[in-house]
């Protein structure tokens, strides 16, 4: 898997034809409040809810509480596409 900090919005189609070309997954880092694309790993799942799935979420811990999403809420709607990492809080 592949962790990714900071794609932006525009560059997903094309990460999305190279996880399909190759069979490879990524997952979208989120970085918290002052990240004006990926605060929450929400933000993460809108940009690609209808994308192939195993494009995902790498899910920081400390990083989606300073956002103020309810992390629990965020790990079940991201669901099978998370994974977690943990920053200092």
């Amino acid at each position: 898997m592949i962790v990714a900090g900071d794609p932006t919005p525009d560059t997903l189609p094309r990460i999305e034809k190279l996880v399909k070309e190759y069979d490879i997954r990524i997952a979208i880092h989120n970085h918290g409040p002052e990240d004006t694309l990926f605060p929450s790993p929400l933000d993460v799942l809108k940009s690609i809810r209808n994308m192939d799935p195993r494009i995902g979420c790498c899910i920081d811990v400390g990083h989606t509480v300073r956002a103020g999403t309810d992390l629990v809420q965020a790990i079940r709607e991201v669901g099978p596409r998370s994974s977690t990492s943990t920053s200092r809080i």
